[in-house]
């Protein structure tokens, strides 16, 4: 659970630059493709599922890294340039 024990609403996103092409990830809600708001005092449950697929070659190390997110409701995401 993603909990805000802040006092103010923050907008939560997920990002990875390197998952591998063989790896499927499913997260509900959908952290990569946007953001959610939790207000204070308020949490978010969230379900990340990492499914090897048959392309994932048998005794291979796979590293990745995925990134959470969290800012000021109204300064994040940060509007673009």
């Amino acid at each position: 659970d993603i909990v805000n024990q802040g006092t103010i609403p923050v907008h939560v996103m997920v990002s990875s630059e390197d998952l591998p092409e063989c790896i499927d990830f499913t997260m509900v809600p959908d952290l990569f493709s946007g953001y959610i708001q939790i207000h204070p005092g308020n949490s978010q449950h969230v379900v990340l599922t990492i499914h090897l697929t048959n392309g994932c070659s048998e005794g291979e190390t796979y590293t990745f890294s995925i990134t959470l997110t969290a800012g000021q409701w109204n300064e994040y995401p940060p509007s673009p340039v």
